[in-house]
C-alpha cells in the first residue's frame, strides 16, 4: 500500500509544469552550498505578509533553535528600488519551524506545501532550483550590523553613556534588528570598566544593606530603574539593566546557554550602586 506521501496532489502538479497551479509556483526554492533553501522573504509572501520585517521578527527571538536545525544561513537581496537588504535562507525544518509559529490562519496548510515543496526536489521530481544570490553573504550580514552597531552606538553616545555603556546597547539593539549580536560574535564576553572596582552580585548587595536577600535586592534595582525583569523560554526571570543602570552595571557571560539557544548572561553591580540603593531607602 502507498502511502499518502507517495502521491500528493503537488507532485502530480510538478510532473506537468504546464498545469502547474499556485502550490507549485508559490514557493520558490533556491540552493544554499549544495542543500535546497527557502528565502525568508518569499516564506513571508506566502503567509500574507505585507512586510519582511514581520517575518524577521519572527526568526529574530528564535535564532537558538534554529540554528540547531541547520546553518541559519543569510544572503542580500535586491528590493525595492535597487536596495540591498539582508535575507535569511531556511532549510525544511527551518521553514516549517517558522511556519508554525506565525499562527497564521492558513499555518497548517502551507507547513504541508512546504513539506511537499521541498519533497519535490528532494525525491528528484522537480528540477533543482537555481543558486541563491552571491553577494558576498557572511561579508555583507556583517557589515549590515556593524553600520547597525555604529548607529546606535552614536546614539547611545548622545543620550550620556559610556563607551562600554554604549557598546552594550549598541550590540542588543543590532541583534534585535539584524539578529546578529557583534559582541557576542567577536567572542567579548564582558566590557570592564576603566576603573577596576569592585563588582557586586545582588546576595553581595543584600549582604551589605544589612541582610537583605537577592530577591528583595532586584526588586530595588528595578524599582530605581536599574533594570527590568523578563522571562525566558521556560518562564524564570533574568534582569536586563536598564539605560540608566548600565552605569552601575556590568554584563558577563556565564558560558551558559538557554532552551533556546540565547547566551546566559549575568549582571555584576559596582560598589556604587549600594551607596545609591542605601540613600534611597533611608527614611526621611
Amino acid at each position: 500500500m502507498r502511502s499518502h506521501s507517495d502521491t500528493p496532489d503537488l507532485l502530480v502538479a510538478a510532473a506537468r509544469p504546464a498545469m502547474a497551479q499556485a502550490t507549485v509556483t508559490d514557493l520558490a526554492l533556491t540552493t544554499h552550498e549544495g542543500e535546497v533553501r527557502i528565502l525568508d522573504t518569499d516564506l513571508a509572501e506566502r503567509l500574507g505578509f505585507e512586510r519582511p520585517r514581520k517575518i524577521r521578527d519572527l526568526i529574530g527571538p528564535h535564532r537558538g533553535a534554529l540554528s540547531q536545525l541547520g546553518e541559519l544561513a543569510t544572503t542580500e537581496i535586491v528590493v525595492g528600488k535597487g536596495q540591498r537588504t539582508t535575507a535569511y535562507l531556511l532549510n525544511k525544518k527551518q521553514a516549517v519551524f517558522i511556519t508554525a509559529k506565525s499562527e497564521t490562519a492558513e499555518a497548517t496548510a502551507i507547513t504541508i506545501e512546504v513539506i511537499e515543496r521541498f519533497d519535490a526536489y528532494e525525491r528528484g521530481l522537480l528540477a533543482s532550483p537555481a543558486p541563491a544570490p552571491q553577494l558576498r553573504r557572511r561579508v555583507s550580514a556583517a557589515r549590515e550590523a556593524a553600520s547597525t552597531f555604529r548607529a546606535y552606538r552614536g546614539i547611545a553616545r548622545l543620550v550620556g553613556l559610556d563607551d562600554n555603556q554604549a557598546a552594550l546597547s549598541a550590540a542588543r539593539a543590532t541583534r534585535k534588528h539584524t539578529g546578529i549580536d557583534p559582541l557576542e560574535d567577536l567572542g567579548i564576553t564582558a566590557l570592564i570598566a576603566p576603573r577596576q572596582e569592585v563588582l557586586l552580585t545582588p546576595s553581595d548587595i543584600g549582604n551589605r544593606l544589612g541582610g537583605r536577600s537577592a530577591i528583595a535586592v532586584n526588586q530595588m534595582l528595578a524599582e530605581r530603574g536599574l533594570q527590568t525583569g523578563h522571562r525566558d523560554a521556560k518562564n524564570r526571570t533574568y534582569w536586563e539593566p536598564t539605560a540608566k543602570g548600565l552605569q552601575y552595571a556590568t554584563v558577563l557571560d556565564t558560558g551558559k546557554r538557554s532552551g533556546d539557544g540565547t547566551p546566559v548572561r549575568q549582571v555584576k553591580w559596582s560598589a556604587s550602586v549600594v551607596d545609591l540603593l542605601s540613600q534611597e531607602s533611608a527614611p526621611c
